[in-house]
């Protein structure tokens, strides 16, 4: 589940106390905007507050100040050197205590249950904030699944029962979070070029795969021998693709802290 919420974030305040007469009390000066933000995101909540394991992940941007940006006939136009990162007040633990303190009993049954999460202050020319939840009993069974399927391969004809690993095709694993989209994307790309590279006819002997020797010139230009056999293995065997896919979201999702 993503919220996305325009403006720039709030921070929780401190409670103010005040006294009257004999009388001595406390009061929440941030109430009204935790009342008026959860009304924006009213329309999103379950149907069920989740009482499981959440991982609740947030990121705050903020506008960029006058001083971000270069003035004369560029003005509205922002310095090179313009800072990504919010380094200033407020801190990202009152911005964190707004939003559990908004969405709390409402989207999950208590703060509690929240074990996991990522917080950042970015600057942004829309200045919003983004609250993605997630409950982490799915993403540990998807990992669990993941684990247990075997990264090997069985190949046919006269080696059947030789194990052929992801590392032996030349696949190598992403491991970086940011990677991981492109990382797959990259794999679909490679298992439609081996497609392609199975149907060029081979010529000057050997063969288009690699495995058997033969001139560079049976290749497109550009396509090593290493290259087309990888390709051509992503091609014939669509499950690596999936389980490499499967198996790196859940475990950067359960690894991010």
């Amino acid at each position: 589940m993503k919220i996305v919420v325009l403006g720039n974030p709030q921070a929780l305040k401190r409670h103010r106390t005040f006294r009257k007469g004999n009388f001595t009390g406390e009061y929440d000066p941030s109430a009204g905007k935790k009342t008026d933000f959860l009304s924006v995101i009213q329309s999103q909540a379950p149907e069920k507050s989740f009482d499981c394991p959440l991982r609740v992940d947030m990121c705050f941007y903020f506008a960029h100040p006058k001083s971000h940006y270069r003035s004369g006939k560029f003005a509205g136009q922002l310095k090179p050197d313009a800072p990504v990162w919010h380094t200033t007040r407020p801190d990202r633990d009152n911005l964190d205590k707004f939003i559990l303190d908004a969405m709390c009993g409402v989207f999950w049954r208590d703060d509690s249950i929240i074990c996991d999460g990522r917080i950042q202050k970015l600057y942004d020319d829309r200045p919003r904030t983004e609250i993605e939840v997630t409950p982490l009993g799915e993403m540990l069974a998807a990992t669990e699944r993941a684990q247990g399927k075997r990264s090997d391969l069985v190949t046919t004809g006269d080696q059947v029962g030789e194990l052929l690993t992801l590392e032996e095709i030349g696949i190598s694993k992403r491991e970086s979070a940011e990677g991981q989209m492109l990382g797959g994307a990259l794999l679909d790309a490679e298992a439609q070029i081996g497609l392609l590279l199975k149907n060029i006819d081979p010529v000057h002997g050997g063969s288009i795969d690699g495995k058997k020797g033969g001139s560079q010139k049976t290749l497109p230009k550009g396509i090593t021998h290493k290259l087309s056999y990888q390709c051509q293995q992503l091609a014939e065997h669509p499950d690596i693709i999936e389980q490499v896919k499967a198996e790196k979201q859940g475990v950067l999702c359960i690894g991010r802290a």
